[in-house]
C-alpha cells in the first residue's frame, strides 16, 4: 500500500519522511493544491485534467502514467490485459489488488 497526498503544498508543515513514518507506507504520488482550476471543474462537472496546462492537469496525467505501470497481485499481466479473463471471485472482480513488487520495470 502506498500513500497519495492530496491538496498538497509546496510549503507544507507535514514533511514526506514524517507522513511515511505516520502511516508505515511509501509516499507514491502528491496531488498539488490548486484550488483555483479545480474550483471551476467542481461547479461545471468538468475534469480538471482537460486543463492542460495547469499544475493540477500534468500531476493527475503524471499519476495515471505511473499507475498504468501496475500489475495485478499475483499475476504477470498488465491490469488492461487482467480484465480480458473472467475473474474467478466477485472481489477480484471489483477492485484490482497491486503491490509494489508487481511494479512493471
Amino acid at each position: 500500500m502506498r500513500i497519495v497526498l492530496n491538496r498538497c503544498r509546496k510549503n507544507q508543515s507535514v514533511t514526506d519522511q514524517q507522513a511515511e513514518a505516520t502511516t508505515g507506507c511509501q509516499l507514491f504520488w502528491k496531488v498539488p493544491n490548486d484550488f483555483h482550476t479545480l474550483a471551476p471543474s467542481i461547479d461545471r462537472g468538468v475534469p480538471p485534467a482537460r486543463d492542460g496546462n495547469s499544475e493540477l492537469a500534468r500531476s493527475f496525467r503524471g499519476l495515471a502514467t505511473e499507475l498504468k505501470r501496475w500489475k495485478p497481485a499475483g499475476t504477470g499481466e498488465t491490469p488492461q490485459e487482467g480484465r480480458a479473463r473472467p475473474k474467478s471471485k466477485l472481489l477480484e472482480r471489483l477492485i484490482e489488488v497491486t503491490t509494489p513488487s508487481t511494479l512493471i520495470p
